[in-house]
This record gives C-alpha cells, structure tokens and sequence, in this order.
C-alpha cells in the first residue's frame, strides 16, 4: 500500500486475503481520510495501491464514508438551534439595554414557553424529557455514525481503539464467565464479530506488556500465556455491554444500544439534580442540550469506550452531593465506587469526589456507609488485580508508554490546544470552566463539590499530558479524553447560570456552545473524518489551507508556537471578559 500523505509517500503492505487499510490521503494543500477494506487481488504478486485524492469528485469518499441521514442532521441541528435560541434571547431581553421590539418578541417567547412548561414541571418530567430527546439523538446519529449492523466485509468498519478488546471480554464474560480471551479469538467470535480474522487480542494483552507492570509474570512461559490471554484493560465497561453478547450478529448494535441508553441515563440524573436544587429549567436544560451534541460528547454514543460513561458517573456523583441527602450520598458513593473499574482517567475523580462524599455525607453513620461502599469496591478491586497480574494496583499499563513528566508540557499544550485534538478546538465552552469555577466558589451552592470538581479536573489534565504526551489515545478516535475534562466541567457551567452572568459572558458562551454544534453537523456529514490524525474540520478541501491558522500538536510539527499562543491569549481574554463580567458582579435584570 503506498499512502501519498503530502509530498511524502508511505508503504505498506495489505495482509494475504484482504485487509483493513486507514490512512491519509493528500494532495498539495488539502487534507483527507479514507478508510477502506481492499480484498486482495487474486493471483497479483504485488498488492499495493497508491491513494490519490480525487479532483472535484467526492466518488472515492462516498463509497466508503456512509452519507448522512437527513433526519439525524435536521434533527440534531433543529433541537440544538431551538434550545440555544430560546434560552439565550430569554436572557438578554431581560436587561435593560434591549429595545422595545427585543421586548414584545420576549413576550411571544415566553408564551411559547408557558406552553412547554408542564413538560418540565417538575424535576422527574424534565429528567424524563432529556433522556428521551437525548437518546433519540443518539439514535439518530448513531444511524449516520456507524453501520454496526453491516453485513460482510462492513461489519468492522468505523471500530476503534481498544473496541474490539471490549467487546471480546464482554463476549467472554457473558458465556464463559471469565476474561481469558484466547478461546474466543480461537473459537472464531472476532471473525464472526468483526469480521476481522487474524485479530489478535495479544496487542495490548501480549505478555511483554502484562510484564511491564507485573514482575511476578517475567518467568511466565510465552508459550503457556497464549493458551491465557487476559483482558489487560479495566473490566467495567465489559461487564456494562456484556448482555449485548447473547445478539452475536448485532452486538455492536446493542452494545452502543446501552452506552448510549447510560449516558442518557446519567445526563438525566444530573439534570434532575441542578432542578431539585431549585434551579430554573431553561439555563440548565440549554446547557445540557448544547453540551450532550457537541463534539466529542456525541460522536462517544456511539462507542464501546469506558470513557463513553464514566465521565457522566463523575458528572452525577457530583450533583448528587450538591444537597447530600443519605439517599443522595449512598447513590453518589456507589457512582464514585465504580469508576476505577472503568479506566485509570478516572481514579483522579473517584478519590477526590469520594473524600467530598466522605467529608459531606451526614452524621457519622452515613458516613461508615460511603466509606463501607468506597472501601469495597477499592478491596475488590485490587484483589482483582492480585489474584490475575500479582500486584494490588498498577501504576499504569499503557501498551505505547509509561507516565513521564519530562513530557507532560507537550501533553498538556496538546490536549488544550492542539488543533487534531485539543478540547478547546473540539469544546470550546471549556474555556469558560475557570469564569464559571470561579463563580460557583465565590458564590454558588455547594462550594465543596466545586473545589473537588475543579481539583478532578485539574489531576485528570495532568494524568492525560503524562500518560499521552500527543494526546492521540492510539487509534481510538477523536475526543477520547476529552469527555472527562467536558463533563467534568459541566456542572460548573450550569451553576454558573444561576448566579447570572452578564450578556456579554452570555454570548460568548452562546458562541462557543454554536462552535461545538456546528462541529457536530460537520462529524454527521463525514464521520470519517474523525478518525484521522488531524482535526475533522480541516479535510474539507476548501478549507485545508486554513490548518496552517491553527496549531498542529506540539511536539511534531515546529512552528506552531505561535498560533497556540495566539489562541491561548484567545481563549485567555474571553475567560477574563467573562470572569469581569459575570463571575465578580450582578446586573440588575428587568422581571
């Protein structure tokens, strides 16, 4: 296979009987993705093929890329335009700076509005409502996302990262009750699954990479460890996805079928929470639109990744303890209690949210309950690990590389501001997270859980430059780490509201809230373009010249060092306008 990426060429060879092929293909100035499976040709000594972009003609995407469904992009684009519209004119007519007009259409507004109002009566209504508008857009982008109930040589197509290595475990656990997985590679399941006939789970779960963590297994024989592969990622979101494996030939339908369902789920909770906390329904439910169809919130409905539904565990584990209620406390504690299960980015959270449930829970024996619920699951968890691996806890297992701080600068400037994955290319309402921050501990409710959430952000950062000095996650794609650092920060936003910040602060949020929607419209259109190297926005041909506006990820391309600080000092002023204006004052509203 020769890949022209460029000016410079990359050959590689497509395995014996066919094979999965993704890479980029590029002429001068433009950018592009194609992810194809090529059957090898029979009798041809030499299979490869030169990718070459297609001038004026989308014919070579259209057959591998699957064009949108018309009805998740109307859809997603009317919900989102409608929430964000109502709720900001809402807003800004109130001040007295808006004119006469901007008043009587204020009117009509919220007429519209006393008519939608019984649908979020009450907190449980407005829960209902959101899971359900939620989880009808996650369908319908779902549709559009992935055809995971594709026939043949489809059937693998659009599965990244470690999915495969999920969805085996979770095929593993359901009929085999362990997660040795070499008996159902062996037994052919990836084949029937994926499609995928030499896919070996031995990628991350080879010895060599259980040993760089486990020094009991350095004597393990080689060849005795084939017959013994182990899931060498964390069981819990396996365990979640395992009823899928009782539907062999859709279970990446059922599989995505439940993330999606959870991740509603637990958007609904926390929406529920900030409207039992006496908040008002629209600067909330807005907020929770906007942010659950922004990029990369929604592309990660449609994935088999744990960081698909831990985030929203943090997320509501967190509201919960705004008012901590026993009820509230043992169903926050049992969130927190199973998020290590799920991945390492969620252990800064796990800890810091589960001393803020410790420390708010009431009475002393509401307290021996959360610590009894946090200490299980940690017991549980490192006997786990004990009992397969010899040691109590790892300190990490990345198949690429270990933790180095010598990098995590670079880590760190890539995951905010590189422009393939940066959360504030892909989130740009992040950047207001220290504005609202600010204001939920200078006047908000709950200022304990805020400090907590601020801290989970801030280690959770820190872990991912560490660990990921790229920000790249592998070949999983786009986003991935960045749901943890967007959730997190989203009950801070939506405190925020309830301190009233002032019109300016209001549109800026509104800007970025858009930036991220039209983002998403964008990914429906060409989901491939997600699972590139660079950012999706930029494979459009008319608008690649315009990557060189934004900076590539730090530490592989030179010269960006200015566009980032560019950005940086950007997305600085909207913070402090936002701070000066919002967090620090009050503007006298008209009722």
């Amino acid at each position: 296979l020769e890949i022209a990426r460029g000016k410079a060429t990359t050959r590689k060879t497509v395995p014996k009987g066919g094979g999965r092929i993704a890479g980029l293909w590029a002429d001068e100035g433009t950018r592009s993705c194609l992810v194809a499976t090529l059957p090898a040709s029979e009798g041809a000594d030499d299979r490869r093929l030169v990718i070459r972009s297609v001038q004026g003609s989308w014919a070579a995407i259209e057959r591998v890329v699957v064009r949108p469904k018309v009805g998740s992009l109307s859809i997603t684009a009317l919900l989102a335009a409608l929430a964000l519209g109502f709720f900001f004119f809402k807003e800004v007519a109130r001040h007295p700076w808006a004119g006469s007009v901007v008043r009587k259409a204020r009117a009509g507004v919220d007429k519209v509005g006393a008519l939608l109002f019984p649908i979020f009566a009450t907190p449980g209504r407005a829960a209902v409502a959101v899971f359900i508008v939620m989880s009808i857009g996650a369908w319908f982008v779902r549709g559009s996302l992935v055809p995971y109930s594709a026939d043949g040589p489809e059937k693998h197509y659009m599965l990244g990262g470690d999915e495969p290595e999920y969805m085996l475990a979770a095929h593993s656990l359901a009929f085999d009750g362990d997660l040795n997985l070499y008996n159902n590679v062996k037994s052919g399941v990836g084949k029937t699954l994926f499609n995928m006939p030499d896919y070996p789970p031995a990628f991350h779960g080879s010895l060599k990479n259980f040993q760089r963590f486990a020094p009991r297994m350095k004597d393990v024989d080689p060849e005795e460890w084939k017959e013994k592969q182990l899931l060498i990622h964390r069981p819990g979101l396996s365990a979640l996805i395992s009823p899928a494996a009782f539907f062999p030939e859709k279970m990446r339908w059922w599989s995505y079928f439940i993330v999606s369902v959870a991740w509603a789920a637990l958007l609904a909770v926390g929406v529920w929470a900030l409207l039992a906390d006496g908040m008002k329904p629209w600067p909330v439910l807005a907020i929770a639109l906007a942010m659950g169809l922004s990029p990369p919130s929604i592309f990660y409905t449609s994935q088999a990744s744990p960081d698909s539904v831990f985030p929203l565990m943090a997320m509501a584990a967190a509201l919960l303890l705004r008012r901590p209620t026993p009820a509230r406390v043992v169903a926050a504690s049992a969130l927190l209690a199973a998020l290590p299960w799920f991945s390492d980015r969620a252990i800064p959270s796990a800890f810091i949210l589960g001393l803020a449930a410790l420390a708010l829970a009431p009475r002393w024996h509401w307290k021996t309950v959360s610590l009894v619920i946090l200490g299980f699951s940690a017991v549980a968890l490192m006997r786990y690990y004990y009992v397969r691996f010899g040691v109590p806890w790892p300190v990490y297992h990345s198949p690429r590389s270990p933790i180095s701080l010598s990098t995590a600068h670079l880590g760190l400037l890539s995951a905010l501001l590189g422009m393939d994955r940066g959360i504030l290319f892909q989130a740009p309402v992040f950047a207001l997270a220290i504005p609202a921050f600010w204001s939920w501990l200078r006047e908000g409710k709950g200022k304990t859980v805020g400090a907590a959430l601020g801290i989970s952000i801030l280690l959770t950062l820190a872990l991912i430059s560490a660990a990921y000095p790229d920000n790249t996650g592998g070949v999983g794609p786009a986003g991935r780490f960045n749901m943890a650092l967007l959730w997190l920060s989203f009950p801070a936003l939506a405190a925020w509201m309830e301190t009233g910040p002032r019109p300016r602060a209001l549109w800026i949020m509104g800007m970025f809230l858009a930036a991220g929607l039209a983002q998403t419209i964008f990914l429906i259109g060409e989901p491939g373009k997600w699972f590139v190297t660079h950012h999706p926005m930029f494979t459009f041909r008319w608008v690649g010249d315009l990557a060189d506006l934004f900076p590539q990820t730090p530490g592989a391309a030179i010269g960006s060092n200015a566009t980032m600080a560019a950005w940086g000092l950007f997305f600085a002023v909207c913070a402090v306008v936002c701070m000066s204006f919002g967090a620090l004052g009050q503007q006298k509203r008209i009722s």
